[in-house]
């Protein structure tokens, strides 16, 4: 994937670099903002999930990325992170 069509389904999605870090399971903004600078490559895996997301009708994906960073949160908390 792109870094330009990264950032594009990012932003279709109104996710945050904070929001998309957590989501994807990446340790933070930091991460997410190499990507879309191009110093970094997201795994195969990361690229599916954003192009699933921004295949499902937005009503759809919004419910799926709140469920996802609910879940994440916990997780993240449960940690101890």
């Amino acid at each position: 994937m792109s870094p330009k069509r990264f950032r594009e389904i990012r932003l279709g999605l109104d996710l945050t670099q904070d929001d998309a870090a957590l989501i994807l399971g990446v340790a933070d903004k930091t991460v997410i903002s190499r990507y879309e600078a191009g110093g970094r490559r997201p795994s195969n895996l990361m690229s599916a999930v954003m192009e699933v997301l921004a295949l499902l009708p937005k009503k759809e994906s919004q419910k799926l990325i709140d469920l996802l960073l609910k879940q994440m949160s916990k997780i993240k908390e449960d940690s101890g992170e």
